[in-house]
Order: C-alpha cells, then sequence, then structure tokens
C-alpha cells in the first residue's frame, strides 16, 4: 500500500483506506475519507477511476472480470455495488447489519461469490462472523465464531480458491493478548 500511496496521482503521505485486486493484473484503491476509487496497474499507473456512491470507504472487492466493484463505508456494513463499465451505481448487495461494521475488505471468490467478515461496533472485544454471498445479494451461509474476538480481522484468499479463505482475528486481551489467530475457513461448511 504505501508504494500505491506514494505513486501518482496518490502523492507522498497520502493515506490509503481500501485495497481489493481482480487476482491478475489490477488493483483498485480508495483513499481515506474519498469517494474516489482508482484501478491501478502493476506498476501503480492510474487504468481508470470513478466516484461512488459513498465517502470514507473501508472495505473494497472487484469482479474477477473487473465489471462490478463492492465496496462499504467504514462506518457500517451496507454492501454496495458499482458498475465498472458504464460508471452508475447498482444494487445493494447487502443490507446493513444493525450494530456491525465490515473490516478491511471484500472478498470476490473465482467462482463469483462474495466473502465479508462483520465485526460488533459497540463493545470491545468485538465478536464477529462471516458471511458468504452469491452475487445476485443471496445469503449463502454465515460463519460464527462466537469463541473468537476480533478487532480489525481481515480475510484473505486461500490457494484453493474458492473453497476456503483466511480470516485473521487478533486477541483483544488476556494470556494471548497482542497475538493473533489465522484461521483457514472452509466456504463449504465454514469448518477450520
Amino acid at each position: 500500500l504505501s508504494q500505491l500511496a506514494a505513486a501518482e496521482p496518490f502523492g507522498a503521505g497520502v493515506s490509503l483506506s481500501a485495497l481489493a485486486t481482480d487476482m491478475t493484473s489490477r488493483f483498485y484503491v480508495a483513499r481515506t475519507g474519498s469517494a474516489v476509487v482508482r484501478a491501478v496497474d502493476t506498476t501503480g499507473a492510474t487504468v481508470n477511476s470513478w466516484t461512488v456512491s459513498l465517502t470514507g470507504l473501508l472495505s473494497l472487492g472487484v469482479s474477477r472480470d473487473n465489471t462490478i466493484l463492492y465496496y462499504s463505508q467504514g462506518s457500517n456494513s451496507l454492501i454496495k455495488r458499482w458498475d465498472l463499465i458504464n460508471d452508475v451505481a447498482l444494487s445493494d448487495l447487502a443490507a446493513q447489519v444493525v450494530d456491525y461494521t465490515l473490516s478491511a475488505n471484500i472478498l470476490v471468490l473465482s467462482d463469483g461469490t462474495i466473502v465479508a467478515s462483520y465485526e460488533y461496533a459497540p463493545s470491545v472485544p468485538r465478536p464477529l462472523f462471516v458471511r458468504h454471498y452469491a452475487a445476485d445479494g443471496t445469503l449463502l451461509d454465515t460463519y460464527a465464531h462466537a469463541d473468537v474476538q476480533g478487532c480489525c480481522s481481515p480475510i484473505a484468499m486461500a490457494l484453493d480458491d474458492p473453497n476456503s479463505f483466511w480470516l485473521l482475528t487478533h486477541y483483544p486481551a488476556g494470556a494471548n493478548k497482542d497475538k493473533s489467530l489465522y484461521e483457514n475457513i472452509k466456504v463449504s461448511t465454514g469448518a477450520l
């Protein structure tokens, strides 16, 4: 992120709040406090840009064919969609979950389904769960992790995509304070 932030058109010292990739050659980045999303190539050169309907973007995801951007604001868990070809808003993918925020990214798996992790906003430690959606927004599954408390818990692609994904959580207190836990979660069952 720091190399992308230092590259034009962002400039040195600019903070990027969200990052997504098509898993081949494009990255999608949003600057802190902005509604502008830029597509950049592997050298950091801007390929295209869009001004979406929310500012303060925290979570981004992009379809593998670079046609749909999934995004959310840091203060809520509503997942919106943007048509990258026609530069227009689409219907929302998923409604807001009351008192929850999305973590730092939205994954679009190779089968076109979407994975997003949700954290309980009003308290610390923050219980979390992960939801799996079809591309049309149908909820396919919810993976609850009541035994793991989260704080800023990103998700990441696994090598066997779309069969599993990685979830990173941070222990908030106790003997494991300041330690992290990586979990490989099977999409079909939610099992570790």
